[in-house]
């Protein structure tokens, strides 16, 4: 059997059913992917802001929590790299189109199959933005400070 080499990756699922943190869990870890959980929104996003994870997988129903204040707390943070995927059991076109506009890279819709779940993960990784190189950031000349904040923010 060949060995996972998704070894380096971490996915944090914030979700309040236990259910589907375990299910995710068992999915993504036998894919060799670093999974942590959190079932509440205030300790989810205090490790969110860690920005160790490249994947998060954030649940729209949970409680005491506005998962779409809870997002956008998230992406205020320049710092924090992860795509978010939302997932919830309410999927309705306007609450997908405000996700999106506030910066959820994918929408999943519940119940979803452990394929489903692996191909949405599978295409935040893949996905990449103009300046992931630093190759691709040569043309901005410069060691200052401002310099590497800069390539930083647009990374």
């Amino acid at each position: 059997m060949k060995e996972p080499t998704n070894k380096n990756i971490k996915i944090l699922i914030i979700d309040d059913e236990e259910s589907i943190r375990d299910g995710c869990r068992q999915v993504l870890t036998r894919r060799g992917y670093q999974v942590d959980c959190s079932g509440d929104g205030f300790h989810g996003l205090q490790t969110a802001l860690q920005d160790i994870y490249d994947v998060i997988l954030l649940d729209v129903q949970i409680p005491k929590c506005n998962c779409i204040r809870l997002l956008k707390k998230i992406k205020q943070e320049n710092s924090i790299s992860a795509k978010i995927i939302i997932i919830t059991a309410y999927g309705t076109i306007p609450l997908a189109v405000e996700a999106m506009r506030n910066g959820a890279f994918n929408f999943l819709t519940k119940p979803y199959s452990a394929a489903d779940l692996t191909d949405a993960v599978q295409s935040a990784l893949r996905e990449e933005g103009p300046f992931s190189n630093d190759k691709d950031l040569s043309v901005l000349i410069g060691a200052s400070d401002y310099m590497k904040e800069l390539k930083d923010s647009i990374r």
